[in-house]
């Protein structure tokens, strides 16, 4: 999903949040999502931030079978 928003902002990144705030990065996360989640058989890498929202967390349980990867 990180790749895909990069592509969609023409810009890494970074700099979108330093321009434009982690609201309107995590806004655009959660339209993201949603729209995938309205795909059917598909692989989804997300960031790890995109578990911070609720709303999110709904998505991936409510569109997705989710697997959360956790290493030391």
């Amino acid at each position: 999903m990180d790749q895909s928003l990069v592509n969609s902002f023409g810009e890494e990144m970074l700099s979108w949040v330093q321009m434009h705030g982690w609201e309107s990065f995590r806004k655009a996360e959660a339209d993201l999502l949603i729209s995938l989640s309205l795909h059917t058989g598909l692989i989804v890498s997300t960031g790890g931030g995109v578990v911070i929202s609720p709303d999110n967390r709904r998505t991936l349980t409510n569109g997705f079978f989710a697997i959360w990867l956790q290493a030391s």
